[in-house]
């Protein structure tokens, strides 16, 4: 990177700096988060949120029918229930919003992998295409950069309190932190 006509090269550290900052610019990220059925390969979507990352707005935030029953093992993390998800619209209703706010920005998540296999696994059980999120290109992911921000391998928690908007404010806290240097704390809470 040139900085002042000097050359500045970014460790590991400068870079996870770097790249949040970039992330908070206008139009630049939104971060998204979901809660779901399960982890594995036959889960379903049941919340999704996407928070603008430059001003912490709130494009969405809705529940949704995922189509089968949740176990109380998901219920006990997120509390979500099947009386609070019955008779709402289906993924099928709410990806085309998930795409329109998304649509020519990073989607950011602190969990990227695991967000974005579950919104092209859901898509595709339904026969649906999941546009620019199925691309690991498009993803960014805040946990992957925390870490190298820390300087550490180590998975770090994350404090919103396993519901989609917590979750993405307490990401956006995350990513902010970054933009400050190692050894600022992080709330225990979203925004």
């Amino acid at each position: 990177m040139l900085l002042a006509g000097r050359l500045v090269l970014l460790g590991p550290v400068g870079q996870a700096m770097h790249w949040a900052y970039a992330m908070l610019q206008p139009q630049a990220s939104v971060l998204i988060d979901l809660e779901t059925t399960g982890l594995d390969s036959c889960a379903r979507i049941v919340e999704v949120a996407v928070v603008n990352t430059h001003d912490g707005s709130v494009a969405l935030d809705t529940l949704l029918d995922p189509g089968v029953r949740i176990p109380p093992a998901a219920t006990a993390v997120h509390r979500i229930t099947d009386a609070m998800v019955t008779a709402l619209p289906g993924w099928d209703a709410v990806l085309p919003q998930v795409l329109a706010v998304t649509r020519g920005r990073k989607a950011l998540s602190y969990n990227a992998d695991f967000e974005r296999r579950l919104i092209a696994q859901h898509s595709r059980f339904l026969g649906l295409d999941a546009a620019q999120l199925k691309s690991e290109e498009t993803w960014g992911c805040v946990m992957k950069q925390r870490s190298a921000w820390l300087g550490t391998t180590s998975w770090r928690r994350l404090s919103g309190g396993h519901r989609a908007l917590g979750d993405c404010l307490a990401a956006l806290d995350v990513l902010k932190a970054m933009t400050k240097g190692r050894g600022f704390e992080v709330s225990e809470g979203g925004s």
